[in-house]
């Protein structure tokens, strides 16, 4: 449980809720629950609450989910909020949700896309439906085994964030094509994300997931990093079975098959 500075008192002897949230950002702080601003500034919870609704209410705060309020700095509030990254692992927390910042978001973070993306990818366990908090977006991706996804802490302004390494981002790439702008756009950032790219923890990152290694490894190719590419095919396991559709998204219709990955190539790559 943490202990919050307590609230400053007002000439009449009474607390403020506004010279409270001061107090805490000169301590750096951006974030409380409506438990620790009650036992902060004492008095009736419905008071404390009907204060900090008024604020909100106001642009000072935002509530992203109930009983978890984010400090919205001055020169966020034509924004209606703090960029979501500033608050996504208080957030997480509050949920109780594991989760890594990844796809698209973690592969401009790594400095490999060449556009921004307009809402903040997080991937997790559970599935929730697209937050909108002021201008800014959260999409929430479901992953099973998260457990298993290579992950690295990178700082924010407001604290730290976990990233998915490149070497996960750039399976999950391939692997959540169509959050990711779909084949064409994937290998562009692909393409941009391969000199971070370790072929040992590549191979390892793809585990058992077969499908999405090839597929990976093809596209690779195309986007020209052919000595990556072999380097990283002699190192995956022999896959067995018949070839699969390098596009998951469109349909199994009869193409050429790519033998040294095993793909039907149902679709054309244009990256840009």
């Amino acid at each position: 449980m943490r202990t919050l500075p307590a609230a400053p008192s007002l000439p009449s002897g009474r607390t403020g809720i506004s010279r409270w949230i001061q107090t805490l950002q000169s301590h750096g702080l951006q974030d409380f629950t409506v438990d620790e601003a009650h036992r902060a500034l004492g008095g009736s919870l419905q008071r404390v609450q009907v204060g900090l609704s008024r604020l909100a209410a106001k642009g000072v705060l935002i509530r992203p989910v109930k009983g978890l309020y984010i400090i919205v700095a001055p020169e966020h509030r034509a924004l209606g909020a703090p960029p979501p990254l500033w608050y996504i692992d208080t957030l997480m927390q509050r949920l109780d949700l594991p989760y890594y910042v990844g796809i698209l978001s973690a592969a401009a973070l790594h400095g490999a896309s060449s556009q921004a993306p307009q809402e903040l990818q997080v991937v997790t366990t559970t599935y929730r439906p697209l937050k909108v908090v002021g201008r800014g977006r959260i999409r929430w991706v479901v992953k099973r085994h998260l457990a298993n996804s290579a992950t690295q802490d990178m700082a924010t302004p407001t604290g730290k964030v976990h990233v998915s390494t490149p070497e996960t981002t750039a399976l999950d790439l391939v692997r959540y094509a169509r959050h990711a702008g779909y084949l064409d756009n994937v290998t562009t950032v692909i393409s941009d994300l391969a000199e971070l790219l370790d072929v040992d923890r590549l191979v390892q990152a793809a585990g058992s997931d077969l499908s999405t290694a090839w597929r990976l490894g093809y596209l690779l190719c195309v986007a020209g990093h052919d000595v990556l590419a072999a380097d990283y095919r002699a190192r995956l396991p022999v896959r067995r079975g018949a070839p699969i559709r390098l596009d998951v998204n469109a349909p199994a219709a009869a193409g050429e098959v790519d033998p040294l990955w095993h793909l039907i190539i149902n679709t054309t790559i244009d990256p840009d």
